[in-house]
């Protein structure tokens, strides 16, 4: 029979027995009792693996995984002796100096965290909170010479 000719009931019929051919044919190979539950997201994979050149910063129960190479950076350098200069002055810098020198150290995948958990906490992304704790986070970075 075409499967263009099948019915949804016969179609679905179709999919349920060849799923359970694969699942069989599956277990067979993987040596596991057929219909055994298994998980599927891995449990690990290479992204999970952490680098030479990250640092992992705990902080209110959340672990976030700092890529140190930026901090090594000439361009942070720069942005940070600007950071500093108004410090010396005895002034507070400017929002957008915090906010270029935290953008860039925590950008990608460190901002998307602090987001995601500020979002699920607060229920939006709050800056104050994020600030708050992206400045803790660059207060427990382990910079090494």
């Amino acid at each position: 029979m075409n499967i263009e000719d099948m019915t949804p009931e016969q179609l679905r019929e179709y999919a349920t027995a060849k799923e359970a051919r694969r699942e069989n044919l599956t277990a067979h190979y993987m040596d596991r009792a057929t219909g055994e539950a298994i998980d599927p997201k891995p449990k690990f994979t290479m992204l999970d693996c952490k680098q030479p050149y990250e640092n992992d910063i705990e902080f209110e129960g959340e672990t976030y995984r700092v890529d140190m190479r930026r901090i090594k950076s000439r361009e942070f350098i720069r942005m940070f002796a600007e950071f500093q200069d108004y410090e010396r002055k005895g002034e507070d810098a400017p929002i957008s100096c915090a906010l270029a020198l935290y953008d860039f150290v925590f950008g990608g995948k460190v901002d998307n965290k602090v987001c995601e958990v500020v979002k699920a906490k607060m229920g939006y992304e709050d800056f104050e909170e994020i600030m708050r704790i992206e400045n803790e986070l660059f207060n427990h970075l382990e910079v090494k010479n």
